[in-house]
């Protein structure tokens, strides 16, 4: 019961309210007075606690001498709650872009030639390819992937997969022991390299180069350096180092 409670407090639900909730499923109906005796929530406190259970449309009551509670039936309990979790959702959302057009003329005013970061340090492997499929995400034109590493490659397969549907060009470059993976052959152009390296270039105009990913010390360094992503891009169209298959 006490992870029950704590599982509708991840909802949104407040501690009191949970608790009340996880009281008259185990036995309703009930009293306000009873709930206390059972739940140990103060007098002072459990109508708020039914009110905010009443608002949320999770509990019904029957007025009387004393006035009894009970929770409504589950199915609509179970959905009460699901349209509670989207609303809040779709909120979020709007909160999401409501700042992005706050915040965008803040950045721009702020990106000055001189105080452009050309690179920065990304470190784990959450953070690696969190940072790749957003980058694969913001895409308009063109990806280039090369990799040699399975655990990367399963982490960014699928973003690679939704840009392709979304006809962005995407070419990659991988090691042997990679180039029968899973959904590699989705991709027209696959080419085979012949060295251990991992990286993503998004529209010529972003570099992440990735280090030690099958370590607990991966790191990757961000990039908008011009002549590293050139570098980069050479790399991949020379055929000495990625022959077309």
């Amino acid at each position: 019961m006490e992870n029950l409670s704590s599982t509708l407090r991840g909802l949104g639900l407040s501690s009191y309210a949970s608790r009340t909730l996880v009281a008259l499923l185990a036995n309703a109906p009930q009293s306000a007075g009873g709930i206390c005796n059972v739940t140990g929530i103060p007098d002072s406190k459990i109508y708020y606690a039914l009110e905010e259970l009443d608002r949320a449309k999770l509990v019904e009551s029957q007025h009387g001498t004393p006035t009894l509670y009970r929770p409504v039936p589950f199915e609509q309990l179970e959905s009460n709650l699901l349209r509670a979790q989207q609303e809040e959702h779709r909120r979020r959302l709007r909160l999401v872009e409501i700042f992005r057009k706050q915040a965008e003329p803040l950045t721009e005013a702020r990106a000055e030639p001189a105080q452009v970061e050309l690179a920065y340090i990304l470190k784990g492997r959450r953070n690696i390819v969190e940072r790749m499929l957003t980058m694969i995400e913001q895409c308009r034109k063109e990806i280039v992937v090369l990799i040699s590493n399975e655990e990367l490659w399963r982490g960014v397969s699928e973003g690679l997969l939704k840009a392709k549907k979304h006809r962005i060009r995407v070419g990659i470059g991988a090691t042997r022991n990679l180039t029968e993976a899973e959904n590699m052959s989705s991709f027209g152009d696959l080419r085979e390299m012949d060295c251990d390296c991992n990286l993503l270039i998004s529209d010529s105009e972003k570099l992440v180069t990735v280090s030690h990913f099958d370590t607990e010390g991966a790191y990757a360094i961000v990039t908008s350096d011009k002549s590293m992503i050139r570098f980069s891009r050479e790399f991949f169209d020379n055929p000495n180092c990625c022959v077309k298959t």
